[in-house]
């Protein structure tokens, strides 16, 4: 489920981009879509080479959103992102990677997304559906007892009507 939220996470990012003329194929020196989101080898060797030396942030790439062909090569990276502190919250980020016609690299901007990603989405909704019948059983259980209760004196007194 994971990776299918990933994929759409992906997908939308690449419309967004579209739409805002960042990947261009068809202009000279203008970003390529790949037709796989898998990060290549290329992409991940350009990305551990550019990352050397980053420290208190753990990037994972995901997806290879881009590639675009200068002198050298920039590369467009979803990544999920964590900082190397205890319960830490991980996000996501895109990571703009240039490396250089000699195998260097070095990260040219980090662009933080917000995915909302609920992975307990089923287990939520059956834990709020077992509380709701619940509940919903326990109060008419109340009510009928009162239903009861109030109609032992309904008929003699409708001071003792409780609805």
């Amino acid at each position: 489920m994971f990776k299918k939220l990933l994929l759409l996470a992906a997908a939308v990012l690449t419309t967004v981009f579209l739409g805002t003329g960042v990947f261009a194929s068809n202009m000279m020196g203008g970003w390529e879509m790949p037709k796989d989101v898998a990060v290549t080898e290329e992409a991940r060797t350009a990305f551990d080479a550019a990352m050397e030396g980053y420290v208190g942030v753990k990037y994972e790439p995901l997806a290879l959103l881009g590639t675009q062909v200068v002198s050298g090569t920039n590369y467009c990276l979803l990544c999920r992102a964590e900082t190397v502190t205890p319960n830490a919250i991980p996000y996501y980020t895109l990571v703009y990677v240039y490396q250089d016609l000699q195998g260097n690299a070095r990260v040219l901007d980090f662009d933080d997304v917000e995915i909302e990603i609920d992975n307990d989405f089923d287990r939520n909704d059956r834990i709020d559906d077992h509380f709701d019948d619940r509940y919903d059983d326990d109060y008419d259980d109340r009510y009928d007892d009162r239903d009861d209760f109030d109609d032992l004196f309904d008929a003699d007194d409708d001071l003792f009507d409780l609805d």
